[in-house]
């Protein structure tokens, strides 16, 4: 991939150290907005809009000087000229909501995956086939600006979640995925890293389970690098929980609240599925077999579920492995000697595959002791 590699990984979130759901949910959403600024710094993106929410001064904690309030949003564009691959900017709008409902003002409109959520932290992304903006707000970028109905515009837009594409979220553009609620539970890990093409979201702990040790959702966001012969104009995607390709695990990503471009960008958005990798295909993968380890590249099968799926069935490419892949072997929390990568997955059992993911805050994960965790 392309651009520079940030991340802000490890936060600690506890009701010991913080006892009100509502301060915690709100101390996550600073550190997703802490890493899109830490994009901006590097060049990897620039702020596009944003708005300090209801009673907000700022995007600090809920005891800083100058707090994110409730529905509390921004919109990073990320840059083309930061990347060697792609030729469009996207962009990504984050947003959070605990005791007001998500949408309220000043996040208006807005909602999680349908109407199913009413609180967490969410994202979305949007882009244009030509390059454009495709915000329909201003662009003030100084805490107050206004999302416009809909909230994305433009000819040749496309904006995941697959929601935005049909049905009741489309008319707005409006829906985000949501990558965390922490819910009723008493800690939580959160991490965040990626480039300039693309980045993961993990989390331990959330919807009402505690820390464990292993990952209860991994997100991705941004571009996947599309199979030898298949021709893709924009190959996007956005996936709400691809923890559940990994063998162990039996269920598929939903569709719905994820979404990808098909091979002909007019097709639009539509909601994919990714079913567990079965052991012929793991032998099909590329591997490098170093230390004891064995890697392979983190797959994209598309399976039926959308009105495009005749034409969009299949095996269509892979995550980049720069940013995210699978290993087999390592230890649950265990990470190289040069902590440039790091081995979570929803499993303890060493057996069991991993993802390997790009890391770079110069320990290991699940070390950190407080929300700050590791910053790179």
């Amino acid at each position: 991939m392309s651009g520079t590699l940030v991340g802000v990984v490890d936060c600690l979130h506890t009701s010991g150290a913080v006892p009100l759901l509502v301060d915690r949910q709100q101390n996550v959403f600073v550190n997703v907005y802490d890493f899109m600024q830490r994009h901006v710094t590097v060049g990897n993106a620039a702020l596009h809009a944003s708005n300090f929410g209801s009673g907000g001064t700022g995007f600090d904690y809920h005891d800083g000087a100058n707090p994110a309030g409730e529905n509390a949003w921004a919109v990073f564009r990320f840059l083309a000229s930061a990347s060697s691959i792609r030729t469009t900017d996207f962009y990504v709008l984050i947003q959070w909501a605990e005791n007001s409902a998500i949408g309220a003002s000043p996040g208006d409109p807005g909602s999680f995956e349908n109407g199913t959520f009413t609180d967490g932290i969410g994202i979305m992304m949007a882009y244009r086939e030509d390059g454009g903006d495709p915000w329909n707000g201003t662009t003030n970028a100084n805490g107050a600006d206004t999302k416009g109905t809909p909230v994305w515009t433009g000819t040749g837009l496309h904006v995941m979640s697959e929601y935005n594409e049909t049905g009741a979220r489309s008319a707005d553009k409006e829906d985000l995925s949501l990558l965390l609620d922490t819910s009723s539970s008493t800690s939580v890990r959160f991490h965040c890293c990626g480039d300039a093409d693309g980045m993961w979201f993990a989390r331990d702990g959330g919807f009402g389970n505690s820390i464990s040790g292993t990952l209860d959702q991994v997100a991705y966001l941004g571009v996947y690098i599309p199979r030898a012969g298949l021709a893709v104009s924009s190959p996007y995607i956005f996936g709400s929980n691809v923890i559940s390709v990994l063998p162990a695990s039996q269920s598929m990503v939903t569709g719905d609240a994820s979404g990808h471009i098909g091979t002909d960008a007019s097709q639009g958005v539509y909601a994919y599925r990714v079913h567990k990798l079965t052991f012929a295909e793991q032998l099909q993968q590329p591997e490098d077999i170093g230390n004891g380890l064995e890697y392979v590249d983190l797959p994209l099968y598309v399976s039926s579920l959308a009105v495009n799926e005749s034409m969009n069935k299949g095996f269509i490419g892979s995550l980049s492995p720069d940013i995210i892949r699978l290993a087999y072997g390592p230890a649950n929390g265990s990470a190289n000697a040069a902590f440039t990568r790091a081995f979570l997955g929803d499993s303890a059992t060493a057996a069991d595959y991993k993802f390997s993911l790009a890391w770079g805050g110069g320990a290991g994960p699940n070390l950190a002791p407080d929300r700050d965790g590791l910053v790179f």
